[in-house]
């Protein structure tokens, strides 16, 4: 460890490396909450599939995915290249059938069709050869396995990003054909999904419950305005083709976003002091023509 400042404890040296490492680490704790979960809620799409599996979470990262999938897998090995990424996720997430490996996507040291359930969240968009690791995920997957993979929409991303530019640490994205069409020269059956953030309201009881309503007021897809795309792939015809909603439990994003709010006020009195002062304006014009 490194010495300590002003009496803090030191922070493992490990944990400012990984921090560090490209910019792209998402770090349970250290990263927004809605980054965090859209990235915990493909994690909970795979554990639907996980149940009883041999898995593999290639490019783990910090490993909290491949926890994720530990609680319903018979046994999960998250691989990433990152030495620091790997005692990470060592470190912080123990289970009986979870175990971390530094190893390359695009050379996995994995015998043929040694998982059942292959993901890889994010990953291929980072890899120079990713037709080459598409090639390994099949190979590593047995006969009646899936593979799960997910990248965002470029045509989205390029337009949120704005003036910002490319991403870095992206060295090719895709628009929707382009990905269905890649996974579909590998995969004989591929199933594709849209990932996006949705507005809704939910009825919690204050007693627990055993059971989930939904109602879902789905339009039209649109894949060129959807955030990011997922895809099943498999060997053999796949069965089912359902609709999957993730609530996280920080899940009240109008109070998220007061508390938010209340803290960028506190944090620039100077600006926010010019904030008030038309909020104040304006209610009283308002009030006095009865509006």
């Amino acid at each position: 460890m490194r010495g300590c400042r002003g009496g803090k404890t030191p922070r493992p040296w490990w944990r400012n490396q990984l921090a560090e490492f490209t910019g792209e680490r998402v770090i349970p704790g250290r990263v927004d909450v809605d980054l965090l979960n859209e990235h915990l809620a493909r994690y909970a799409f795979a554990a639907r599939l996980a149940r009883g599996k041999r898995v593999l979470d290639a490019g783990c990262g910090a490993g909290y995915g491949s926890a994720e999938l530990a609680q319903a897998a018979l046994s999960v090995v998250g691989v990433d290249r990152a030495p620091e990424a790997v005692d990470f996720a060592r470190t912080n997430y123990r289970f009986p059938n979870l175990r971390f490996e530094r190893a390359s996507c695009a050379a996995l040291p994995h015998p043929d069709g040694a998982f059942d359930l292959v993901v890889a969240f994010e990953v291929i968009e980072h890899l120079e050869d990713w037709r080459g690791f598409l090639e390994e995920a099949r190979r590593v997957l047995a006969p009646t396995g899936q593979f799960m993979v997910s990248t965002p929409n470029r045509l989205y991303y390029a337009e949120s990003r704005g003036p910002g530019g490319a991403n870095p640490f992206h060295v090719h994205e895709f628009a929707f054909e382009e990905f269905g069409a890649e996974l579909q020269a590998v995969f004989p059956h591929v199933s594709l999904f849209l990932e996006n953030h949705v507005e809704g309201v939910t009825f919690q009881p204050h007693e627990p419950g055993r059971t989930v309503e939904a109602r879902i007021d789905a339009g039209e897809p649109a894949p060129d305005e959807s955030h990011f795309f997922v895809a099943v792939c498999a060997h053999r015809r796949q069965m089912g083709n359902p609709t999957f909603v993730y609530v996280p439990r920080t899940a009240n994003v109008l109070r998220e976003r007061e508390r938010h709010i209340a803290l960028l006020e506190a944090s620039w009195p100077p600006r926010t002091a010019g904030w008030r002062r038309p909020r104040r304006t304006w209610r009283s014009s308002t009030a006095s023509t009865g509006s």
